[in-house]
């Protein structure tokens, strides 16, 4: 009890020492060659350096480091701070088709993901407190979860189905976890399969509606929600995440906020140009970026977006699935191409590419195509280019196909 009562009065220091090393050493700069470094003399070098070079990618390292002070809350909580406990985290397998693709994301980009799934913090003594004063029976809440995720599914009510079974999951209380592959009788095709084992000693099973071509490499979701419910597919051979054509971020369309809130993000750098235009009764927004994503990756999109001429604000729907158009886009950084992705009918056609390097958005240039339906629109389009105030992007024309680079 007394360990208990110095832990809650220390509880605040105790926190806040072990959050504070999450915030230096944010990037790992073995992409630098220490001739480099040395030849670094002032900060215009370094700036000149990262212009031509670019910049080391955030370090696994640094990402687990918020788990510490995670594990240090847990830890106060149950009164076990003065312990020699050691720190506690699910447990994560994986097979060994998993295992080598963890292998090759981590040689592409240095990115650790079965590191990262083994520091999930282990929840245990908290939420088993939570289950027993509230006197839940796990495996019934998560056969009721399951009822649920089936009647939001019949819905078409994707995101609500998942909440509810994750929601059964979560207090069921996860000790271990194993993530494996079942062939789906389709030619190198497997599903993904995650079983937990939970503190109850009680299983389960998960199937994530995603799918793996051990051949060519694509991680998909046949519903096109993307793997794992993300809203973005996987092309292993590229290290390329792609949006997919039913993502969740089709629901909340786009608005300004967006951008501004993402602007003022460490984990984003990017720049984008947005052009507005009329055609058939509505008003169009074709938007596209380029620049870094979540300090891991080089990335650029192409948006498509529209909303009836009455309405005002920043907000604009998504494009339907009637007004979807033919789309490519290429990401490259001086003479090397990071990235392809199409062509493909699509709203949102996306690339966020892992690597080692992180490159300034200026530094990046971007080509992509739009096959417009006819020349009416493919007129107002390029219209709204020539009229934009940086007049930085290039294009031209073959019929009602119009190839850009910025």
């Amino acid at each position: 009890m007394l360990n208990k009562i110095i832990a809650f009065l220390l509880a605040p220091l105790l926190f806040f020492q072990t959050l504070t090393p999450a915030f230096l050493g944010a990037r790992n700069d073995q992409s630098f060659s220490d001739a480099d470094l040395q030849n670094l003399r002032s900060p215009a070098d370094y700036v000149n350096y990262v212009q031509e070079h670019g910049a080391p990618v955030l370090a696994t390292e640094t990402l687990l480091r918020p788990t510490k002070p995670l594990t240090t809350l847990r830890r106060i909580l149950t009164g076990k701070i003065f312990s020699e406990e050691k720190e506690a985290f699910i447990q994560v397998k994986a097979d060994e088709t998993f295992s080598a693709m963890y292998e090759s994301v981590l040689d592409a980009s240095g990115f650790d993901v079965l590191s990262i799934l083994n520091h999930v913090p282990d929840l245990s003594d908290p939420l088993s407190l939570l289950v027993r004063s509230l006197r839940i029976d796990t495996a019934a809440l998560r056969e009721w979860t399951i009822e649920q995720r089936d009647k939001y599914n019949a819905k078409g009510q994707n995101g609500v189905a998942i909440a509810f079974r994750m929601f059964g999951v979560f207090l069921s209380v996860v000790k271990e976890a194993e993530v494996f592959g079942t062939p789906t009788g389709e030619p190198d095709e497997i599903q993904v399969c995650l079983r937990l084992i939970y503190h109850d000693g009680t299983e389960d099973v998960l199937y994530p509606a995603t799918y793996i071509n051990t051949a060519t490499g694509q991680c998909y979701s046949k519903e096109g929600v993307g793997m794992f419910a993300t809203g973005v597919d996987m092309d292993m051979n590229q290290m390329v995440a792609c949006g997919a054509i039913n993502a969740w971020q089709r629901e909340f369309g786009f608005m300004l906020f967006y951008d501004l809130l993402a602007d003022t993000s460490p984990l984003f750098n990017f720049t984008t140009r947005r052009f507005k235009f009329d055609y058939a009764g509505k008003e169009w927004m074709i938007q596209i970026w380029k620049g870094n994503y979540l300090m891991i990756t080089n990335g650029g999109e192409l948006g498509v977006y529209n909303r009836e001429k009455w309405r005002f604000g920043t907000y604009y729907d998504c494009a339907k699935d009637e007004e979807l158009m033919d789309m490519t886009m290429e990401l490259s950084h001086g003479d090397e191409v990071l990235f392809t992705v199409g062509p493909e009918k699509h709203w949102w056609l996306t690339g966020f590419k892992a690597g080692k390097t992180l490159y300034l958005p200026d530094t990046l240039t971007l080509r992509f195509s739009i096959d417009f339906p006819n020349a009416e629109m493919r007129k107002a389009f390029t219209d709204a280019v020539d009229r934009h105030i940086l007049h930085d992007v290039r294009y031209t024309l073959n019929g009602n196909t119009v190839s850009a680079v910025w």
